[in-house]
C-alpha cells in the first residue's frame, strides 16, 4: 500500500513540530539555569561572563549578585542596578577582621590570616565609606571583592556579605 503524499507532508511536518518543541523546551531549560553577562567596570579582568544560576560557589570563584538597596548603591548605581560581578574571598564559616584600612581573612580551621582588600574612607565622589561586616561569615553568605583599589564590594558597609538570597551564580570568563 502508497501512502499518500498529504500524509506524509502532514507526518512530516508534525515531526518537525515536535522537534521543534522539544528543542525549544531544552533551550528554555538551559536559559532559566544560565545567563550571560558583560561586565562594563574595571572591577574584573574581564567583560564577558557566562553564568551557571545553580552552581554552588567556592573560594576564587567569580559570582554575580544583585546589588542591596542601599544610600551609596543608589547614588552610583541608581535604584535598579546592573548585577555586580565579584570575587569570592571567604565563604561560610571564614573570619573577617578589619585592621585598621586593611581587611584580613582566615578560612575555617586554619591560623593563617591573608590580606584582601584595603579599604577608603571616602568615594571617589567624598562620600564616607563604612567598614564592611566583621567576625564569622553567616552559612549562605560570601566575602566578596575585587583587586581594584576602588573597588565596591564586601569590605564596605554598603555591599557587606553577598547571601544566598541576592547571589545570581557562579560566572566563567568568556573569550569572544
Amino acid at each position: 500500500m502508497l501512502l499518500s503524499s498529504s500524509w506524509a507532508q502532514r507526518t512530516l511536518a508534525l515531526a518537525g513540530g515536535l522537534s521543534a518543541l522539544g528543542a525549544w523546551s531544552w533551550v528554555d531549560a538551559f536559559a532559566h539555569d544560565h545567563l550571560f553577562l558583560v561586565n562594563r567596570t574595571g572591577s574584573l579582568p574581564n567583560w564577558a561572563f557566562f553564568i551557571e544560576r545553580q552552581k554552588h560557589a567556592a573560594l576564587g570563584d567569580t559570582v554575580f549578585f544583585v546589588p542591596p538597596n542601599d544610600p551609596l548603591v543608589v547614588a552610583h548605581f541608581g535604584r535598579e542596578p546592573a548585577p555586580f560581578g565579584k570575587i569570592v574571598y571567604a565563604v561560610a564559616g571564614d573570619e573577617v577582621v578589619h585592621r585598621g584600612n586593611v581587611v584580613l581573612v582566615r578560612s575555617a580551621g586554619t591560623k593563617e590570616w591573608r590580606m584582601v582588600a584595603l579599604t577608603k574612607p571616602l568615594s571617589m565622589r567624598g562620600e564616607r565609606l563604612e567598614a564592611g561586616p566583621s567576625g564569622t561569615i553567616p552559612p549562605g553568605c560570601l566575602y566578596v571583592g575585587t583587586p581594584h583599589k576602588h573597588g565596591f564590594d564586601s569590605r564596605y558597609k554598603a555591599i557587606g556579605f553577598v547571601c544566598r538570597d541576592r547571589l545570581i551564580g557562579v560566572a566563567k570568563a568568556m573569550i569572544l
